[in-house]
Formats: structure tokens, sequence, C-alpha cells
């Protein structure tokens, strides 16, 4: 039988660890491996800090569990709390902190066309 993890536990440790992170930010992965077809972490932010721009490795999606958070394109921004879900854009992206707060981010890996390798890297 699997392992099982209290979420909102698990948030709640999270967000406490963040007193002793400088960067304003602290992640748990769920779902090791580098080379996983799916790649499952916790992502806490303290309010008022972000994830710089970046690209997601694969498709890839975030529900926020606790706090809110602004998922950000060039273009566009939209407003995420606490129960909210949202695919993550296949485009340059950023997540800015309005509150301390944490998300589960969920990332599918891209393959290789004709091989199936993995090619994901780390979550965005």
């Amino acid at each position: 039988m699997p392992s099982t993890l209290h979420l909102p536990t698990a948030a709640a440790e999270l967000l406490a660890s963040l007193a002793d992170e400088t960067s304003g930010r602290a992640a748990r992965t769920l779902t090791p491996g580098a080379h996983a077809p799916l790649k499952q972490t916790l992502l806490a932010l303290r309010a008022g800090h972000r994830l710089q721009d970046h690209r997601a490795p694969g498709q890839a999606t975030l529900e926020v569990l606790v706090g809110r958070v602004r998922l950000t394109t060039d273009a566009d921004e939209l407003a995420l709390s606490a129960g909210h879900w949202a695919p993550i854009p296949d485009e340059v992206h950023g997540l800015v902190a309005d509150e301390d707060s944490v998300a589960l981010l969920t990332v599918a890996g891209r393959t290789t066309a004709g091989t199936g390798a993995d090619t994901a890297t780390a979550a965005s």
C-alpha cells in the first residue's frame, strides 16, 4: 500500500520552514525522480516574494492550498487563492505571492518525439 500525505499538515510545515529561508521560498518534492513522467512539488512562498520568470519543462498545473498568488505572463496575470486550480501557460511565466502561500505544482515531463525519453529537468 503506498504511503499517504495529509496536504494541510505538509503545507503548514512548509510555511513554518519559511522562517529559516532567506530566499522567501521552500519546496518539498512529493513524486521524485528525474525521469518520472509526473512530478509533484509543494511550493511555499512568503508574501511579497516571487519565482522569477521561467518556462515549464512540460504541461503543468498549479493548485493553491494556502494564501493568494498571481500567475504572471508578459501579457496577463491570473489571481488564484486557496482552493483554486489552473493550468500553467506554455510560455514564460512567473509566480508572485500576495500572502504567505503554499501551492501544489504538478508537471508532466515532455518526451522526445519517437523515443519516449523524458526531457523534464525541474519543476517550474
